[in-house]
């Protein structure tokens, strides 16, 4: 299964600009809950590897397995400054998770 996490350009019909990486995590656990899922093989391709990492540290009873694809613990500081000069402070601080 892939998921589009909410803030992807595929998901258009969200007014919100911003998210958080608890709450990223917390909306794959709402998935699984919804589709009755316990544990799953995550893979977390490039932000969303971010992401599933934040998943890991927050569910880890929900993991089998997780892989990381092209991707990094945190934002790296030029990002992070981006995200700032944009006004998306929950971005620039939840980059530093680990």
């Amino acid at each position: 299964m892939k998921l589009d996490a909410l803030g992807n350009p595929v998901i258009s019909y969200i007014d919100r600009k911003t998210f958080s990486l608890p709450e990223l995590a917390a909306d794959i656990a709402a998935v699984l809950d919804g589709l009755e899922i316990e544990k799953v093989h995550l893979v977390g391709a490039s932000a969303g590897g971010m992401v599933s990492l934040r998943f890991a540290r927050d569910f880890p009873q929900r993991l089998h397995s997780l892989s990381l694809v092209a991707s990094t613990l945190k934002l790296s500081e030029y990002a992070r400054v981006l995200a700032i000069e944009e006004g998306n402070f929950d971005a620039a601080q939840s980059a530093a998770f680990c």
